[in-house]
């Protein structure tokens, strides 16, 4: 009995061996047998897929060099960099992968009749996702991915032994069960389907999705797939035999990708994605807003965040034009239902780390946050990525406040709502004075009161003169807005006190000033006078607005002067010397506000003076730029 017991062992032993074989051996002779190359399946399978892509020509600029790099050094893993594509979900990396054929081809680098490129590819996403059961070493997981593309015209008759219309995961099963199929086999199949030989072709493999790997949160385990896959990738590229080939991956991950790579060789080259700042459909705008400010500005709004620009288009078919708070209520569920996860309720320290401009450590948490998991934000690093710091669109922030359990002190941070831009010319023509001044109060939130501040940090993206001028520093105060009813000196020496004419000394009287609701400011103490950003009265012969600063250490006080130059407003070194004799003494600091570009460098500017122009308008307002520029507008309305 025990006899008979092991021969119907050894009988369904050799059964399933004979199963086995019988998927392997059609698969192995299939491929001997040559395939034809398809063109790759669409990465990207959004509403926005088939929108013209952005910002191509800067990035076959930007990959030239390093396509020339690849092609005249065939082995030298110190001169064949790999792409690395990193950044937060929803930033365009499937969609660049997607183009990147496109891109190579226009550098002219890769010889067509020479060498022909034949693109890869491949994701772990769409239907293709990670399946520890069969993805078991890197060449299973790029092989499956390969085969797939190859097959795209075949799956319809079945192949292999595999059924008609066979799924990707039937597929993934066969070529798991194959023992010793590598890459090279498949590259073996289509030279003999293509008739190529390794000379005369090239080969793009692209990865996408690769934070789905096991291991990417634990990058210095060499034991992992998710280092494992990274190093065969560049194996790929420094081979001393087989075709010329370039690899890119995607991840949104740049610690774990970095780690992996730490101890390689490997040249690696990052690609900075593109905004989306022109969105068209074979040419045509896909946004009509010409003439409608207020639409203008909601896809201003959107940061250039493609999935953000998709919300919007979903929503402008769903609802009228007309009516922009439903409008915008359609993005924000739009988004909701995408990114439910994207703002979390306490995004304050999310929001000053952006608006501070503040530099990490890419190992660096805001509050509670791993910055690498925040979604529809951006990371922009240094020239050696050893900091980051934090880019956020505006509708970032109507997430937030929006939330249903959102606290109601975090509506300030929406600034100015769409309904108040609605309310038409500004009467005095101050709106964009008056707007510097509220968004220099948010600037104060970044930082604690009594916080010890740089004034360069509370001055981030502006041009500023002296490059010393970051060792100034001072006590941050959580400032409020004020208007003062007469014109105000805004110097130090006379600072609040009555100036109505730029050729008569300051009165010494003070100027009276009310905050929004019309109640009265105490001027009498300094510390009040060092709560407040101080708008001054029309035509005032000094600073457009000012604020008192307290130095660090006792040392006295300064003032910090804000002059806004509107639109074809002259703005040059003598200009700017003016500017500075009527509005500040000596140690005080002038910031100068332009709404178009002036070409003022800083070597332009006189010591303790910064500009920011148009060109800097990204950096110094941040997610607030289109408001700034609405302001502007209205200003020119009256």
């Amino acid at each position: 009995e025990k006899v008979q017991k092991a021969e119907e062992k050894v009988q369904k032993a050799k059964e399933e061996v004979q199963k086995v074989q019988e998927k392997v051996l059609p698969l192995k002779s299939e491929l001997l047998a040559g395939l034809k190359f398809e063109d790759p399946i669409a990465l990207l399978q959004t509403p926005g897929a088939d929108w013209d892509y952005c910002g191509a020509q800067e990035l076959v600029e930007e990959l030239t060099p390093i396509i020339k790099q690849t092609v005249e050094n065939p082995s030298d893993k110190q001169e064949r960099p790999i792409l690395l594509v990193l950044s937060s979900p929803g930033q365009g990396k499937s969609r660049f992968l997607q183009e990147l054929p496109m891109l190579i081809n226009k550098t002219e680098q890769v010889d067509p009749a020479d060498r022909q490129l034949f693109p890869f590819l491949l994701t772990l996403e769409n239907g293709m996702s990670f399946d520890g059961q069969f993805d078991t070493d890197p060449d299973k997981i790029v092989v499956a991915r390969m085969l797939w593309q190859l097959l795209r015209n075949r799956r319809a008759s079945g192949w292999a032994g595999l059924k008609p219309n066979f799924t990707f995961s039937q597929l993934h099963r066969a070529v798991a069960e194959t023992a010793n199929l590598i890459v090279d086999d498949i590259l073996d199949a289509m030279c003999e389907g293509e008739q190529l030989s390794a000379a005369n072709y090239s080969i793009l493999v692209a990865l996408d999705g690769m934070q789905f790997l096991p291991g990417f949160d634990s990058p210095t385990d060499k034991t992992s797939l998710f280092y494992k896959t990274i190093r065969k990738l560049c194996q790929l590229t420094t081979r001393d035999d087989g075709p010329l080939t370039i690899a890119a991956m995607a991840a949104t991950v740049q610690l774990g990708v970095e780690f992996a790579l730490a101890d390689s060789p490997q040249k690696r080259h990052y690609v900075m994605l593109p905004l989306v700042d022109k969105v068209c459909r074979n040419g045509k705008a896909v946004f009509n807003f010409t003439g409608n400010e207020v639409l203008q500005l909601l896809q201003s709004d959107m940061g250039g965040h493609g999935r953000a620009l998709e919300a919007l288009e979903d929503a402008c078919n769903d609802q009228t034009l007309e009516n922009i708070d439903l409008l915008k209520d359609a993005v924000i569920r739009n988004l909701m239902d995408r990114y439910p996860k994207a703002v979390p309720a306490d995004f304050e320290p999310i929001l000053k780390a952006a608006l501070s401009g503040q530099w990490l450590k890419p190992e660096a948490k805001i509050g509670n946050f791993d910055p690498e998991k925040l979604q529809l934000v951006r990371l922009e690093y240094n020239s050696d990525r050893s900091q980051r710091r934090i880019r956020l669109p505006y509708i970032w922030i109507l997430l937030g406040v929006t939330r249903k359990d959102a606290l109601p002190d975090l509506a300030k941070w929406s600034l100015d709502g769409y309904n108040e831009i609605c309310r038409g010319p500004d009467a005095g023509g101050l709106a964009f004075e008056d707007f510097c001044a509220r968004f220099r109060v948010l600037k104060s939130l970044c930082w604690p009161p009594d916080a010890t501040v740089r004034l360069s940090d509370l001055h981030h993206g502006a041009i500023l003169q002296p490059k010393a001028l970051r060792n100034v520093k001072v006590v941050n105060r959580h400032l409020k807005n004020a208007q003062a009813k007469q014109r105000m000196a805004t110097n130090c020496r006379d600072f609040l006190f009555g100036k109505p004419r730029r050729e008569q000394p300051a009165q010494k009287r003070r100027v009276q000033a009310t905050l929004a609701d019309g109640k009265m400011v105490d001027l009498q103490d300094t510390n009040d006078q060092c709560s407040y950003v101080f708008l001054n009265a029309g035509g005032a012969p000094a600073a457009d607005f000012a604020v008192l600063l307290q130095l660090d250490g006792q040392q006295g006080f300064l003032t910090e002067c804000g002059q806004c130059k509107q639109g074809t407003a002259k703005v040059d070194l003598q200009n700017i010397q003016d500017e500075r004799a009527k509005s500040c003494d000596e140690n005080d600091f002038l910031l100068i506000i332009c709404t178009d570009g002036k070409q003022i460098d800083q070597s332009d500017l006189p010591h303790m003076t910064g500009i920011v122009q148009q060109e800097q308008w990204q950096q110094y307002f941040g997610p607030y730029a289109g408001r700034a520029f609405q302001a502007f507008r209205s200003s020119q309305r009256q």
